[in-house]
């Protein structure tokens, strides 16, 4: 409570009630500053209670949870009526206090003002409050006594003798000031009148000067350390004192100015340590970084000094635009003035740079508006893009290259495109390319470059040469040629292209080349070779084309193609064995000369309604009509029709056959059938069997009910009319392999039936042969393949439609099939990999080390293992981490049969969990600066979360789990019940906490934390969030100032009093006539012995309390410390000093956690009481160490003297020096601090049979 009861008409009151209590601690545990009521009962000095309506409310930014009240008596309305005139100038000085308590929390919860400008305004309020004429702010420098803010009437200045007005900044010596008194003490200073109360003070140059004639002061302090004052004067004495109330609204004021100034000054520590980290890594770059401010270069780190080859001094203070080339000069200059009046967005392009050799570099610049030296400039961010930007070049080029390949017709032209594209694309004027001929078993050259060719390199290479080797190889090589014969070049490139040959390029410089210059080596080796397969495929298609020309062409049927007007364009010779023309009467005639005249205008009209709709009307793969013979008569024909597209015009082909004899055998055939019939009906396939010619021997229902033809329909037909259109090609090959090869084939085609409806069948076939091993014709089973094929569509839908990468191999790691997803990443086509060794694949190559990762666990999957790991891939466009698993496939032996290989895409979770690795580690190290640490508490889970600061606060490790039951646990037992209480409130009413409490650690160390606490709502949960932080030092401080404080309090008044007692005595004495004195010579003696031994005392209190300060500074400096040479050092020293006495030590080979100065001042003073206090001539002390634990050392001290006494022993006992504890306790207490804060202990028992013994539990090493 602030105020004087009896000035303000009230009662003074001691708090007696217990909810109340408990309220007013609740209420001062609230984060936030608030205003309200509370009725509460108080016990008063009268002899009856009373109740009184109090107004509360809470300080902003008090540590401590300050809570200030202003009570009201509450009595009837009369009693009320009675008291008022006696009681309206208290409530006006309330109302006044209220103001100024309301005034100063403005202030404070201004988040506009600035600290400067809050302490300005905090001086005028707290001036006018206690009304004075000014007031100060100062800053203690030395001797030197700095103002800092001064704040006094308006319109009335505080001037010095010279007449000058004082102004901040200002200065005199400290001495000159009453504050002196003020830091000297580290207590506020009241005094009314100067010149009666201080007369002292009144020389002193600030009052006898400035006419300062009442001063109230007290100290400010930041981070423990006297920073300076906060002071108030009046140039007229006041004629009543400063009221308890006045005294502490300037030292709670005062002690909010010094907080605010060590924050202050810790965020600019802060800042500077950001600042200082920022400059790191701008200097450590790899792109370069300018600053330009007012047009020129105020910054430049080493990388941008390297790109534009220029050293500091002459870049410092110019203008950047000079060194870009002259047409990008006023692009860079129109962007930078936009970006500098916050006119733009930060923005990014290219620039090009030459440097003072002649280096032309392409750079990407960006440019954003940045605060330097509190003024707008521009941060230039320069990327180093020529390499990139020579492979796109490259890459264009490349692409112009592969648009011709694709348009030429021959290996030759591929050839003489592919070395020009070398020469273009990777900048190498030496360019050759080398076709393999197997035969000879050599390469020989099919195109080069002008320089190649003049230089003589225009040679065969046999295959002991080393550009065979790489041909063999299949990889892209870089090498010296001068290495293998080649004299006058001095690098080259070999870009094998697959079986076909081998592709080089060089140049007479030694040059090395980089990443860019091999990947478009790659591709280009790639699309060549692409290329060069397409030329092969083709020529392969016109090889089977002429084979079908030659089986067309020794059949008994005919064939006869005509275009979209009846002109026949091709007649094979088989129609002369069916209407008896020869090809080159039919060829440019019209199709109407082999066909009846009343069908002409039918086939006229049905061929313009196909050109024009599209519709047939007929069934094209099979019609019967009579065709025109030769001769004249009409002949029986089977016709099946064709569609094709030749160099854009369409074609229609027939397949003619001459039916007669079919016709005639369709009766045995049946016959034939009916014995046969029974045999193959119990095939469930389709069974078939016909000759050279096309005519069916044989075949089983199993043909009749797929396809819906009848056996008669079935016996005119040839097999090729079974089969869709765009198959028969196909089939027919196999055909003809089976009779030119003898072999057996297998080809899968579409079944087309009666109603047009396509079945996929798996087709079968071998020569079929009598007795004579005469050829009859081929034999052949069809098996209905369409589930097969449904399941596969349903693997291949599952299989290339998913994001993963899948592929299935051979136990030998050949890849069998790679899905799409895998084939796009890496730009492939299916034939690039299929059939390759899944570590020779695109995607492995760009790492030897990978290759043999890849391949061994191929190895290890074959032998049955599922492997799995992450690795990195290369694609198209990007490399990517995957995560990579071969999973064996067994049969029913349990052999491993098949093997798949499986990746997914993990890239972005692998940047995301670095992200998140670095996003704790700065949580973790910014937690370790500031010594504090978060938690997290899920009351519906009981779950908790600590982070890395929390746990090394409490000292415990990774492994251990925190539970809410443990956390509290470590909370100090006096201290838990409030932790719990705050905890249950947060959690019941969302209200947040803010404690100071102290931890017991797994170490067993006490700390003062600070714990805040508050309810949030994650996804509708509710959880309790906080952080803590380690106020350990700062309440030590506090303890350590309160301790010495009192001692040198009480003390140094104790003493000086019965010094000065004795000195009065000894000066009347003296004063005195011999003959006139009443006292003797030995009690005049005896009078300076007790001013003597009280000196003496104070002395050594001044010793103790400094040596505690020596202490306390090398408290936090740990380590073991070996017991023994301590403990003998200082034996040694007081059996020097005291020979009387007895030392006895009995030591053994220990060691403690602390620091050898803790040691010796703990040892020292207990030696000391023992042997200072003892009544004996010839005391006896008695050291002895044991360990008497793994993890604790005993120190015993023993001695004979009279015993510690009492009021001593309670320093230990109470843990604290107590206003009644003073004297020699300082050193106990000492040790007992030093002691309990490395976690040990310290007791004091009596000796037997008189004495006292102390013992030291200290914590050790366990590895002792």
């Amino acid at each position: 409570m602030i105020g004087d009861p009896l000035e303000q008409g009230a009662v003074e009151a001691q708090l007696s009630w217990e909810d109340s209590q408990e309220s007013i601690r609740r209420i001062g545990s609230r984060g936030e500053p608030f205003e309200t009521t509370a009725e509460m009962s108080l016990s008063t000095k009268a002899p009856d209670t009373r109740r009184f309506t109090f107004s509360l409310r809470k300080l902003p930014a008090a540590e401590t949870g300050a809570v200030i009240g202003v009570g009201r008596e509450r009595t009837d309305t009369r009693a009320e009526s009675d008291r008022t005139n006696a009681t309206q100038g208290g409530q006006r000085t309330l109302a006044a206090r209220e103001r100024a308590l309301r005034r100063a929390y403005d202030i404070i919860a201004d988040s506009e003002r600035s600290l400067e400008q809050k302490i300005h305004d905090m001086l005028g309020v707290v001036r006018e409050t206690i009304g004075t004429d000014f007031a100060t702010l100062s800053q203690i420098d030395g001797t030197e006594y700095i103002i800092e803010a001064v704040d006094g009437p308006r319109d009335v200045t505080f001037e010095g003798p010279d007449g000058n007005a004082i102004t901040e900044g200002d200065s005199v010596p400290l001495s000159f000031t009453n504050c002196q008194r003020v830091v000297a003490d580290t207590e506020t200073l009241a005094i009314e009148d100067i010149d009666a109360d201080a007369p002292k003070l009144a020389d002193r140059p600030v009052n006898a000067e400035l006419g300062i004639s009442c001063y109230l002061g007290t100290p400010v302090t930041v981070e423990g350390e006297n920073y300076g004052t906060f002071c108030f004067y009046d140039l007229a004495p006041r004629s009543d004192q400063f009221t308890d109330w006045e005294v502490t609204f300037v030292e709670l004021l005062g002690n909010w100015v010094g907080y605010e100034l060590e924050r202050e000054r810790l965020m600019e520590q802060i800042r500077t340590e950001e600042r200082e980290r920022y400059e790191t890594l701008v200097k450590q770059s790899s792109d370069g970084v300018a600053v330009v401010q007012d047009g020129r270069c105020v910054f430049a780190n080493d990388r941008f000094l390297e790109l534009i080859g220029r050293p500091r001094k002459s870049v410092y203070g110019s203008s950047i635009e000079q060194y870009f080339a002259p047409e990008y000069r006023d692009v860079v200059t129109d962007q930078h003035r936009p970006i500098i009046d916050d006119e733009g967005s930060p923005n990014r392009y290219d620039v090009e740079i030459e440097t003072p050799n002649g280096t032309v570099r392409t750079l990407e610049l960006a440019r954003s508006r940045i605060e330097h030296n509190g003024e707008p400039a521009m941060l230039a961010t320069f990327r180093d893009i020529t390499a990139r930007k020579r492979r796109e070049e490259s890459i264009r080029a490349l692409q112009r290259a592969t648009s011709r390949m694709q348009t030429a017709e021959t290996p030759e032209q591929i050839a003489e495109i592919a070395v020009h594209a070398a020469r273009d694309a990777l900048e190498l004027p030496l360019s050759i390319c080398w076709f393999y001929e197997s035969d000879e078993e050599r390469l020989e050259p099919v195109a080069a470059t002008d320089p190649v060719r003049d230089g003589g390199y225009f040679e065969p290479l046999s295959p002991d040469q080393y550009e065979f080797d790489a041909f063999r190889d299949g990889a892209v090589v870089h090498y010296n040629p001068t290495d293998t014969g080649y004299d006058r070049l001095e690098t080259g490139v070999l870009l094998p292209l697959g079986d076909h040959g081998l592709l080089a390029a060089g140049q007479s410089s030694l040059t090395d080349h980089d990443a860019v210059v091999l990947d478009v080596a790659r591709t280009l080796s790639e699309h060549t070779r692409i290329a060069l397969d397409r030329i092969e495929r083709t020529r392969e298609l016109e090889r089977t084309q002429a084979r079908f020309r030659a089986l067309t062409e020794n059949t008994s049927y005919g064939v006869v193609t005509i275009d979209d007007t009846s002109t026949v364009r091709y007649a094979s010779s088989g129609i002369s064995d069916v209407l008896g023309y020869e090809p080159a009467e039919l060829e440019g005639g019209s199709l109407l000369g082999i066909m009846p005249e009343r069908f002409h205008q039918t086939h006229e009209s049905a061929l313009a309604r196909y050109l024009r709709e599209g519709d047939k009307q007929l069934d094209w793969s099979w019609i019967e009509l009579p065709g025109v013979h030769k001769e004249g008569h009409e002949v029986p024909l089977g016709i099946s029709f064709g569609e094709a597209t030749v160099d854009g015009d369409r074609r229609f082909s027939a397949v003619i056959r001459d039916i007669s004899e079919q016709k005639q055998r369709q009766q045995e055939l049946r016959e034939e059938r009916a014995f046969t019939e029974s045999i193959f009906a119990a095939l469930p396939d389709v069974f078939y069997a016909f000759d050279e010619q096309g005519e069916f021997l044989r075949w089983n229902g199993q043909l009749r009910e797929v396809t819906g033809y009848t056996d008669e329909e079935i016996a005119s037909m040839h097999p090729t009319e079974f089969i869709a259109a765009d198959d028969q090609a196909e089939v027919i090959t196999a055909i003809a392999e089976v009779f030119e090869h003898d072999t057996t084939v297998t080809v899968e085609a579409q079944f087309e039936t009666k109603d047009g409806t396509r079945i996929p069948y798996e087709l079968t076939g071998a020569k079929l042969t009598d007795d004579t091993d005469e050829v009859r014709g081929l034999v052949g089973i069809g098996r209905d393949i369409s589930d097969r094929k449904k399941r596969q569509r349903r693997f291949e839908a599952v299989f290339d439609n998913t994001y993963q990468f899948t592929g299935l191999m051979q136990p030998d790691g050949t890849l069998i099939e790679v899905n799409e997803a895998a084939r796009e990443f890496g730009d492939l086509d299916r034939a690039d990999v299929v059939g390759s060794k899944v570590w020779n694949a695109f995607w492995f190559t760009h790492s030897e080390d990978l290759q043999r990762q890849v391949q061994s666990a191929v190895e290890r999957a074959a032998e049955g293992e599922f492997v799995r790991d992450e690795i990195p891939v290369q694609g198209s466009e990007r490399e990517a981490i995957i995560d990579f698993s071969i999973r064996p496939v067994r049969d029913d032996n349990g052999a491993v049969t098949l093997l798949i290989p499986e990746g997914r895409d993990i890239t972005e979770l692998k940047e995301q969990e670095e992200e998140l690795r670095r996003e704790r580690d700065h949580v973790r190290r910014t937690e370790e600066l500031a010594n504090v640490g978060g938690w997290e508490f899920i009351p519906e889970t009981e779950t908790c979360y600590w982070t890395q600061g929390t746990r090394q606060l409490c000292e415990v490790g990774e492994s251990f789990t925190p539970t809410a039951e443990k956390a509290l646990e470590f909370v100090h037992p006096e201290d838990r019940d409030a932790v719990t209480q705050a905890l249950t409130t947060c959690r019941e009413t969302g209200n947040p906490f803010n404690l100071e409490i102290r931890i017991v650690t797994a170490q067993g160390r006490t700390r003062w934390i600070r714990i805040e606490g508050e309810q949030v709502d994650d996804d509708g949960t509710k959880k309790l969030r906080g952080v803590i932080g380690d106020i350990t030092d700062r309440k030590e401080r506090e303890q350590r100032l309160m301790v010495l404080n009192r001692i040198l309090r009480h003390n140094l008044r104790n003493k000086l009093s019965v010094v000065s007692g004795f000195a009065d005595r000894l000066e009347a004495v003296l004063n005195t006539a011999p003959a006139e004195r009443d006292t003797s010579v030995d009690e005049t003696v005896q009078f300076t012995q007790k001013i003597k031994e009280n000196a003496s005392d104070l002395i050594t209190l001044g010793e103790k309390a400094r040596a505690f300060e020596r202490a306390v500074e090398e408290a936090d400096t740990t380590g073991f410390v070996a017991v023994q040479p301590v403990v003998s050092e200082v034996v040694s020293t007081y059996r020097e000093q005291h020979p009387a006495a007895t030392i006895t030590t009995e030591l053994t080979d220990v060691a403690i956690q602390g620091n050898a100065e803790f040691l010796r001042l703990a040892v020292r003073e207990l030696i000391d009481n023992a042997i200072r206090h003892s009544e004996l001539s010839d005391p006896t002390v008695t050291i002895e160490t044991s360990r008497v634990s793994s993890e604790q050392v005993e120190i015993r001290i023993s001695d004979n003297g009279p015993g510690i006494p009492e009021m001593e022993r309670k320093t230990l006992t109470e843990g604290e020096e107590s206003p009644l504890l003073h004297g020699s306790g300082l050193g106990l207490w000492t040790v007992n601090w030093l002691v309990t804060r490395i976690g040990g202990h310290i007791s004091i028992t009596d000796n037997d049979p008189t004495g006292t013994v102390a013992v030291l539990r200290l914590p050790t090493r366990t590895d002792q």
